[in-house]
């Protein structure tokens, strides 16, 4: 992540062009969702995002994508790509937790301001291990394997079906990762 000690951008340059773009976090915990939930084609996904981000569009939206992925990130040019990740939460099916935990935590009600998205995932990494969001997301992320007693895989793996979140990935997408898991015992 970038020092924040060194401000906060307002825009993203797509070839050369600095456009201004929407920066409250709440504006890219739709974002998010809407490219989780995989409820829009491709295409529709894009459009809605660039239509919610951009007040005015970039003629290039592959360069305007790039220049997306880079400000969620928050500046990190670094990111891995390819490798499947277990989604750890979903920003509108979790914001009650989230609301909650940032209430608690920092005194903020995520109901009522405005913050930057870089600010937002900034305290987001800060959140402590004993808030109820933090305890939901190590659920939904703990490596049963990796647990040393069958008493611990129990409840961890019970507490993973309780904070399951929906499935939205297509059949074709289930069925390569169950091909890949066929793969990898042989």
């Amino acid at each position: 992540m970038k020092s924040l000690f060194y401000g906060l951008p307002h825009t993203v340059e797509v070839d050369g062009i600095e456009y201004a773009i929407n920066t409250d976090f709440s504006v890219w915990i739709e974002v998010e969702h809407i490219f989780f939930s995989r409820k829009y084609g491709e295409g529709e996904a894009l459009a809605r995002v660039l239509a919610l981000v951009f007040p005015v569009l970039p003629h290039n939206p592959e360069g305007a994508l790039r220049s997306l992925l880079w400000f969620y990130s928050a500046g990190e040019t670094d990111t891995e790509g390819g490798s499947r990740t277990v989604q750890a939460y979903d920003p509108v099916l979790d914001f009650g937790y989230l609301w909650g935990a940032f209430l608690a935590e920092f005194g903020i009600d995520l109901c009522d301001c405005k913050m930057h998205w870089w600010k937002f995932k900034t305290l987001l990494t800060c959140l402590g291990e004993n808030c109820r969001f933090s305890q939901i997301v190590g659920y939904r992320t703990v490596d049963l394997s990796q647990l040393e007693t069958a008493e611990k895989r129990k409840f961890y793996g019970r507490m993973k079906r309780k904070f399951r979140l929906p499935d939205n990935r297509t059949e074709s997408e289930r069925d390569e990762e169950i091909a890949e898991a066929f793969e990898d015992l042989f």
